[in-house]
C-alpha cells in the first residue's frame, strides 16, 4: 500500500509553478558552487599571476579528477526519488550504498592525483606555474570523501523534493571558503602566509564542513527515523549493482563531456593571444550562464523519478515538458542577449579592438545555440529521472568523440577557420545532441519506464 509519500506526490501538478518552485534553490545552489571558484581565483589575484593560474586550472583538474565519481553518485537523486514517489520508507539505503562506494572512489581519486605531475607537463602548464598547482589540487583532493558524501546526502535531500536545504549549506560554505581563505592565503590573526596552499585548504575545509553540515540534518533531521537515515545495514548485492549499473553511465556521461569541452579549450589555447582572449571570453559567460538550465535539469530528474516512481506518467510527462519549455525559455533569453549585446560584452570583458570584432562573431554562434543547449541539458535529465541512464552517455560519446572534438581541428585547421571554426563545431555538436535527445524524449517511451522499486526482489514479509 502506498504510504502518504504517494499520496503528496500524486496531489500536484507537474505545473510551470512546481518547477519553478522546485528548481529556484538549485539555481542559488549552483551559482554558488561556482562562486566559490571564482573567489578563490579573485583573491589569488592579489598574490601574484603564477599563483593565480595556478589556483584557476588547479579547479579545473579537481573537477576533472571528480567529475566521473561525482555523476556517478548523482544516481542517489534518480533512486530516492523513484522510491520517494513509490510511498517507500526505507530511502536511507540509497545514500547508505553511496557512502560504501566512496571507499574506492576515493582510493581512486588519490592514486589519480598522484599523477598530477606529469599531467601538467603533458598539458603544456608553464615551469612558474606548475608547483603551486600542484600544490592546490593535492590538497584539494585530501577532501574528496567529505565531497562525495555531501554529494550523496544532497541527492537524497533533492530526491525527497528539498532544494532549500542544499541552497543553504551552499552559502554557508562560501561564506566560510572565502573568509578562510582571506586568512590562510594572506596570514592573518597569527596565520602563517600560505598563499596557493592557504586557498586550497580553505576550499578543502568549506568542502568538509558542508558534508558534516549535511550529515547532521541526515541524521538528525526530521524525516531522518522515517527514511532509516540512523540505521547502519551492510547494502545489498541488489543495492550496489543497482548504484552501479545505473550510476556509471551517469559518471561517464560528465566524464565524456568534461573532455569534450576540455579538448575544445585546449584547442584556443594553441591559437594567437587575439583568438584565444576572444574564446575565453564566451567561454567563460556560457560556462556562467547554462547553470540555471543545469539546475531546471535537475529538478526535472527529480520530478519526473517522481512521478514514474508514483506511477503517474501523466504528471511525470507534463512536468518535462514544462521543465523543457522553462529551460529553453531562459537559455532563449540568455543567447538573445548574447546576440543584440554582443559588442558590450565583450568590451567588458576585454577593449582590445581585434579581440572585441572576433568576440562578436564568437558571441553570434554561441548565442545561436543557446537554446538548443538548453534542451539538451534538460532532455538529459528528464531521460535519467525515468532511469533511463545510458541513453544520454551514448549520445554524448557519440557526438563528442566522433564529430565535436574532430570537427574542432577539421574546422580549425584544415578549413583554417581558427577558433572561429571551433566554435562552429561547438554548436554542431550542441544542436546535434539536443535534435537526438529531443527524439527519445518525444517520442515518450520513457513515460512507460517501469519504476525502480517494482524491479526489485520483494522484501521478505516479517512474520
Amino acid at each position: 500500500m502506498p504510504s502518504s509519500n504517494a499520496n503528496v506526490v500524486t496531489k500536484r501538478s507537474g505545473s510551470v509553478r512546481e518547477v519553478l518552485a522546485f528548481s529556484a534553490p538549485l539555481i542559488v545552489s549552483n551559482m554558488s558552487q561556482s562562486a566559490m571558484w571564482v573567489v578563490d581565483t579573485a583573491i589569488m589575484g592579489h598574490v601574484g599571476t603564477a599563483e593565480q593560474g595556478a589556483v584557476g586550472l588547479g579547479g579545473v583538474l579537481v573537477w576533472a579528477l571528480t567529475c566521473f565519481f561525482a555523476g556517478t553518485m548523482s544516481v542517489v537523486n534518480i533512486l530516492v526519488a523513484q522510491d520517494f514517489g513509490a510511498g517507500r520508507k526505507d530511502l536511507g539505503r540509497h545514500v547508505r550504498t553511496g557512502l560504501v562506494m566512496i571507499i574506492p572512489m576515493t582510493v581512486a581519486m588519490l592514486a589519480l592525483s598522484m599523477l598530477v605531475p606529469q599531467a601538467l607537463g603533458w598539458l603544456g602548464c608553464k615551469d612558474a606555474v606548475r608547483p603551486f598547482a600542484v600544490t592546490y589540487i593535492q590538497i584539494r583532493v585530501l577532501s574528496a570523501p567529505f565531497v562525495l558524501a555531501m554529494f550523496a546526502i544532497s541527492c537524497y535531500l533533492r530526491g525527497v523534493g528539498d532544494t532549500i536545504t542544499p541552497m543553504v549549506m551552499s552559502l554557508v560554505a562560501n561564506v566560510v571558503n572565502a573568509l578562510l581563505a582571506i586568512v590562510l592565503v594572506f596570514g592573518l590573526l597569527g596565520s602563517p602566509k600560505m598563499g596557493v596552499a592557504g586557498a586550497a585548504w580553505a576550499t578543502a575545509v568549506a568542502g568538509t564542513v558542508e558534508s558534516l553540515l549535511y550529515a547532521s540534518v541526515y541524521l538528525w533531521g526530521k524525516s531522518a527515523r522515517t527514511h532509516g537515515a540512523r540505521e547502519w545495514k551492510t547494502p545489498s548485492v541488489q543495492d550496489l549493482r543497482r548504484f552501479v549499473q545505473l550510476g556509471t553511465p551517469i559518471g561517464m556521461s560528465w566524464m565524456f563531456e568534461m573532455v569534450s569541452w576540455t579538448a575544445f579549450a585546449a584547442y584556443a589555447g594553441t591559437r594567437a593571444p587575439v583568438e584565444l582572449a576572444a574564446h575565453m571570453v564566451l567561454f567563460q559567460v556560457t560556462g556562467f550562464c547554462f547553470m540555471p538550465a543545469v539546475a531546471i535539469g535537475v529538478g526535472a530528474s527529480t520530478l519526473v523519478g517522481q512521478y514514474l516512481g508514483a506511477r503517474r506518467p501523466d504528471l511525470a510527462w507534463r512536468s518535462a515538458g514544462r521543465s523543457l519549455g522553462l529551460g529553453v525559455a531562459y537559455m532563449s533569453v540568455v543567447g538573445g542577449a548574447m546576440l543584440l549585446l554582443r559588442r558590450p560584452l565583450v568590451t567588458a570583458f576585454n577593449p582590445d579592438p581585434a579581440v572585441v570584432a572576433l568576440g562578436c562573431t564568437l558571441a553570434l554562434l554561441a548565442g545561436s545555440y543557446q537554446p538548443f543547449d538548453g534542451f539538451g541539458i534538460i532532455a538529459q535529465a528528464v531521460l535519467r529521472g525515468a532511469g533511463k541512464t545510458s541513453t544520454p552517455t551514448i549520445v554524448m560519446l557519440g557526438s563528442g568523440f566522433v564529430l565535436f572534438i574532430p570537427l574542432v581541428w577539421i574546422l580549425g585547421e584544415y578549413f583554417g577557420l581558427g577558433v572561429t571554426g571551433a566554435w562552429i563545431a561547438a554548436l554542431v555538436h550542441v544542436v546535434v545532441v539536443a535534435g537526438v535527445l529531443g527524439v527519445v524524449v518525444v517520442r515518450g517511451k520513457w513515460r512507460n519506464a517501469v519504476p525502480l522499486s517494482l524491479t526489485e526482489t520483494p522484501l521478505p514479509t516479517p512474520h
